[in-house]
C-alpha cells in the first residue's frame, strides 16, 4: 500500500565538481571535471563540460585536446572533502523529516511531509553547505527517481518537480527511456526494447506475467513502483557490509617486491581502519596484484586468499598475513600497476566470542588500534603508522590537481585576510 507520506529524492547536482567549486568560486560558469584515483577517468563533469562533449567514465588522456582547447579545469579527486560534504547536507536533510535515507554520497531519500516546500530545502541546502540540489517527489522510491532525473533535463522545473499520481504522470513517463528508470539496467533494457517497450510509460503498463517471465520478481517490483505501489521502504538503518576492500592503481609501476609490499601493506591498514569503523572483524583475507599493462609489456595477474587464524581487525596481524599471501603470488619481471585487498567474512563485534584464555590479548589489541584511531582522527591521517607501509610512498596514486581538504584538515583552512 502507498504510503500517505510521498518519497523525495534530494540529489546533488555534479556533486564532486559542486563541492570544488564551494572553496573555488572561480570556477563557476567554466568547464571542470574531475578524476577518478590516479588522476584516471572523469567521474563528474560540469553542465558546461558535458556541454563539449567529454564522456562520463572516459580516460582523461584521450581527451586532452579537447580539455586543452576549451581551457577545462581538471581537478583530483578529494574524497574526505566530499565525504565531509556530503554529511553536511545529510544533516540538514534531518531538520525538514526524521525519516532520513543516505542512498549514496550525493543522493538521499525522505518521507517529505506535505508542509515542507521542496524549494525551501533546496534553498536550506544550498545555504548551509553551498550545494546545488535537485528534488523529485512522488509516491514511490522508483517514480522519485524518475522525478529527480526529469527535472535534471528541463529548467522550466527549477529544480523541483512532483510527480502526480495514477495516470497524471504518464505524459512525464511518456519521455523517459525504459533504459533509464531506476532498476532497469542495459541488459533488461535490450530484452524490453524487443517486446516493444520502450518507454517508462510502456513499462508501467506492461503485463505482470510478461515482466515476470522476462524480468523475474525483481523487474516486477519495479513495474508496481511505477504504478505508485510502493514496494520498497526507507533504509536508515545500513546492513552489516560482508567485505571490505582498499584497491588502488599505483603512481608509478612498481618492479620491485619490497615496494608493492609496502602497498599492500598500506591498503590492509586502510581496510582494517575501515573494518573498526564498522565494528566488524574478518576471518579471511584475499590480495592481488596485477600488471594492468592495456597490451604494453608482459601481463601477469594473481591472487591468494589466506584463512585467519581468528577473526581481527588488528592491523599488524592483518598486515603479516598479507604480506605472506602476497609472497605466495609474487613474480619478478613484471612492472605492476595495481594491488589490492579484500577482507570477507566479516562479522560484528556485538558477536564476538572471545576466548577465556586470550580475552586479555585481544583486549589490549582493540585498545592499541583505538588510540591509533583517535590520534589519526585528531592530528591528521598517518601522523602515527606502521614501518612496514612504508615512509617515501612514491608508488601513491596520483592527484596532481588534489583540492585541499577544507574542512578536515586545520593546515587546509581558508585563511581570509
Amino acid at each position: 500500500m502507498r504510503p500517505a507520506i510521498p518519497f523525495a529524492l534530494v540529489d546533488c547536482n555534479n556533486f564532486f565538481v559542486s563541492c570544488v567549486r564551494v572553496y573555488e568560486p572561480r570556477l563557476r560558469g567554466r568547464p571542470v571535471v574531475v578524476l577518478s584515483n590516479n588522476d584516471g577517468c572523469m567521474i563528474a563533469r560540469s553542465n558546461e563540460a558535458k556541454a563539449l562533449g567529454l564522456p562520463m567514465g572516459a580516460p582523461a588522456f584521450k581527451h586532452q585536446e579537447t580539455i586543452r582547447r576549451h581551457g577545462v579545469v581538471v581537478k583530483s579527486s578529494n574524497f574526505s572533502l566530499f565525504s565531509d560534504i556530503s554529511d553536511r547536507i545529510y544533516t540538514t536533510l534531518g531538520q525538514f523529516s526524521p525519516d532520513v535515507e543516505k542512498y549514496s554520497i550525493d543522493e538521499s531519500f525522505l518521507m517529505l511531509p506535505d508542509r515542507v516546500d521542496p524549494a525551501h530545502i533546496k534553498q536550506e541546502v544550498y545555504r548551509y553547505t553551498r550545494i546545488p540540489v535537485s528534488v523529485g517527489i512522488a509516491g514511490t522510491k522508483t517514480l522519485a527517481k524518475a522525478a529527480n532525473s526529469m527535472v535534471k533535463l528541463d529548467p522550466r522545473f527549477e529544480g523541483c518537480l512532483r510527480l502526480p499520481e495514477g495516470a497524471g504522470a504518464d505524459p512525464f513517463l511518456e519521455g523517459m527511456e525504459v533504459r533509464k528508470v531506476w532498476g532497469i539496467g542495459g541488459q533488461w533494457a535490450a530484452k524490453l526494447n524487443a517486446l516493444g517497450i520502450h518507454t517508462a510509460k510502456d513499462l508501467k503498463y506492461a503485463r505482470d506475467a510478461l515482466i515476470r517471465q522476462k524480468l523475474n520478481v525483481v523487474g516486477l517490483r519495479v513495474v508496481h513502483e511505477l504504478r505508485g505501489l510502493a514496494c520498497m521502504e526507507l533504509v536508515q538503518e545500513m546492513p552489516d557490509r560482508q567485505q571490505t576492500i582498499c584497491s588502488r592503481s599505483f603512481g608509478v609501476p612498481l618492479e620491485t617486491l619490497e615496494k608493492v609490499r609496502e602497498a599492500v601493506s598500506t591498503y590492509t591498514a586502510i581496510a582494517a581502519k575501515r573494518l573498526r569503523g564498522a565494528r566488524q572483524q574478518a576471518t579471511t583475507l584475499h590480495v592481488y596484484i596485477t600488471t594492468k599493462s592495456f597490451g604494453q609489456g608482459p601481463h601477469y595477474s594473481n591472487s591468494h586468499a589466506v584463512m585467519l587464524p581468528e577473526s581481527t581487525a588488528y592491523t599488524p596481524l592483518l598486515i603479516r598475513y598479507a604480506g605472506k599471501a602476497l609472497d605466495r603470488i609474487w613474480r619478478p619481471g613484471f612492472a605492476y600497476r595495481r594491488a589490492g585487498v579484500v577482507l570477507t567474512g566479516l562479522s560484528n563485534n556485538r558477536f564476538l566470542q572471545l576466548d577465556a584464555f586470550e580475552g586479555d590479548r585481544r583486549q589490549a589489541e582493540s585498545a592499541l588500534m583505538q588510540a591509533l584511531d583517535r590520534i589519526n582522527e585528531k592530528y591528521g591521517r598517518d601522523v602515527v603508522f606502521l614501518g612496514s607501509t612504508g615512509t617515501e610512498k612514491e608508488w601513491l596514486s596520483r592527484s596532481t590537481e588534489k583540492s585541499p581538504c577544507y574542512t578536515t584538515q586545520w593546515a587546509d583552512l581558508l585563511r581570509v585576510g
